[in-house]
């Protein structure tokens, strides 16, 4: 995915160093291996990662109606997990007050 990608990404840059435009078909590509790394990243919960590719591919490819779809299911996967973590780590917090203030009591 990533030597496919690095692959299109150098064909972008000559054509852009010629001034010349991108052809349809080489962007296409080049949105369905962003896609297919953020659904890779999305998998081993690189969320950051994940959205940045799709952002690109959304940038690249606006009308990409599958693109748009999966970002806007990782945003809110990302923020259930967010959440999650803030509720865990608010837990830990009133858990060690609670500890603190009973070692002061006693």
């Amino acid at each position: 995915c990533n030597s496919v990608l690095e692959e299109i990404e150098k064909e972008c840059l000559v054509l852009e160093e010629k001034e010349e435009e991108i052809p349809k078909e080489t962007v296409k590509k080049k949105c369905k291996a962003l896609f297919r790394r953020a659904k890779a990243n999305r998998g081993l919960k690189n969320f950051e990662q994940a959205s940045e590719d799709l952002v690109l591919c959304i940038k690249n490819e606006p009308s990409n109606r599958e693109a748009r779809e999966e970002y806007k299911s990782l945003r809110a996967e990302w923020k259930k997990i967010k959440e999650a973590e803030l509720f865990r780590l608010q837990t830990e917090i009133g858990m060690k007050k609670m500890e603190l203030k009973q070692r002061r009591e006693n």
